[in-house]
């Protein structure tokens, strides 16, 4: 076995008396190691005496003591333990792998009193971490980079989704650590009244006013839909925004749900001349702006218009006609009603007879149905036949007249009409009276009737008639002379 002097350590050599390093006698080495042996034995053996002349009392005191100690030391572990910031970004990591969106709503607190962390609320985010997985290690990574800022003893920088928050201390002893999330707002802006504004299908706020701005908040992250739409009887106006609040940059947003209607100029025939015209859409009478615009609308055809025009004869509609562009013009099939449009094809088929009448007698007091420009040309052919002894004879039949073809004018304040119709008489003959053979052949006219309307008689009569190059009608109606 080998020895070592107790002063310097250098080994000694067996028998030796002296360490030949330092001198020291080897015999006093040994007598100062046994002399050490013997006192910490010694005082071991005190200890253990003393301890068992202590009374039961003592004993049990001592004991709870150091149990009281050894339970201080365990409690500030556990304490530390359940405080320790890192332990509360793993429950944060935890929340977002299991999509525990409850888990998530007990760990956060709100950086406005304002804003309410519910499941629900959550949502949105939740979501968004399960869709988009990088984010979930995004967000947890940027949570420990601040827990190192801490432990650096600076304080991290706060303008983030999820701030790591040291918020005084827990039991007067430990750090208290919490996790607060980042309030969002945004403002919108539209450019009408009465325009319902949605988040995510759920009501916000209506518009009261047409140049209408109003800030929204506070808001979880998350992805989220903002609308804006606008619905009365004749249009349905949309307009919506994906709103994106997942970044410190998007905390304060500006969106801009300014609705745009198609605006309709509405124009219908006759309207330059009719006495009044009112326009109409669904069957609900509108105003049109100076410019005769109506809006906004819709222009997909869902919606029809129609117009109502007023003469001294009375109204007439046009067609309902769908609106399928920004300018509709509206076509009258004819400025007359039924009742009136019979009135007129009588005055014709009167006409005729009439013109049969005066004609064989060279006069113009047998006409009911003609102006009086009419009569004066006729008195001054009457008055040329009898200066050339000439004669006409001949019976009406019938007269055919084309409805579609009633055409309304306006000439110095007078109404007048143009309609074609074809007069048929037989036994027609124009001849001197001293003519002793005297042909007679049937006759059928073509003519385009210009009628006057006589506000006072409230009557339309014949003013003058001009030959057709052809008269092919698709819709007419007749009148015939009723046989004796």
């Amino acid at each position: 076995m080998n020895h070592f002097c107790k002063e310097c350590g250098h080994e000694l050599k067996s028998k030796a008396n002296f360490c030949p390093e330092c001198g020291t006698s080897v015999q006093q080495t040994t007598q100062v190691h046994r002399d050490n042996t013997i006192s910490k034995e010694s005082a071991k053996q005190s200890l253990v005496s003393r301890i068992k002349r202590l009374s039961r009392k003592q004993k049990v005191i001592g004991s709870s003591v150091i149990a009281a100690i050894i339970l201080l030391i365990v409690t500030y572990q556990i304490g530390a333990t359940l405080t320790d910031k890192d332990r509360l970004i793993n429950r944060f990591e935890q929340a977002l792998a299991d999509q525990d969106a409850k888990a998530m709503a007990d760990l956060l607190t709100a950086g406005d009193k304002r804003l309410e962390i519910t499941e629900e609320n959550l949502s949105e985010f939740m979501k968004y971490t399960e869709e988009t997985p990088s984010s979930q290690q995004y967000f947890t990574e940027d949570l420990r980079a601040q827990a190192s800022v801490y432990e650096s003893g600076n304080t991290p920088e706060s303008s983030r989704v999820f701030s790591l928050k040291q918020d005084g201390k827990t039991a007067l002893i430990y750090d208290h650590y919490t996790i607060e999330v980042m309030p969002f707002y945004f403002e919108v802006r539209t450019n009408m009244k009465d325009v319902h504004l949605m988040l995510n299908n759920e009501a916000l706020a209506v518009s009261d006013a047409e140049a209408y701005t109003k800030e929204f908040g506070p808001f979880l992250p998350g992805n989220y839909q903002v609308s804006a739409s606008y619905e009365n009887d004749y249009a349905v106006l949309e307009n919506n925004v994906q709103l994106q609040l997942l970044a410190p940059y998007d905390q304060h947003q500006q969106l801009d749900l300014s609705l745009y209607g198609e605006y309709v100029s509405l124009s219908s025939e006759y309207e330059d001349i009719a006495t009044s015209t009112s326009f109409f859409v669904n069957d609900k009478a509108i105003d049109l702006s100076e410019d005769n615009q109506f809006g906004p609308v819709s222009v997909d055809g869902s919606i029809a218009a129609h117009s109502v025009l007023t003469f001294p004869w009375g109204e007439a509609q046009s067609q309902k006609t769908p609106i399928e562009s920004s300018y509709m013009d509206l076509a009258v099939p004819s400025p007359f009603s039924e009742e009136i449009q019979t009135e007129i094809v009588n005055t014709i088929h009167g006409f005729a007879g009439e013109y049969v009448d005066a004609t064989k007698a060279r006069d113009v007091s047998l006409f009911t149905t003609t102006t009086d420009a009419y009569n004066e040309d006729a008195t001054s052919e009457y008055d040329n036949m009898n200066d050339w002894d000439k004669r006409w004879t001949g019976s009406y039949d019938k007269t055919v007249v084309d409805v579609d073809s009633f055409s309304l004018f306006e000439d110095d304040d007078t109404f007048g009409l143009e309609v074609d119709a074809q007069l048929h008489f037989s036994d027609v003959a124009s001849y001197y009276a001293d003519d002793e053979d005297v042909e007679k052949s049937d006759e059928v006219d073509d003519l385009s009737i210009e009628m006057l309307y006589n506000e006072e008689d409230g009557a339309w009569y014949v003013n003058d008639y001009y030959s057709l190059w052809s008269f092919e009608p698709e819709n007419t109606v007749e009148r015939k002379v009723k046989t004796q």
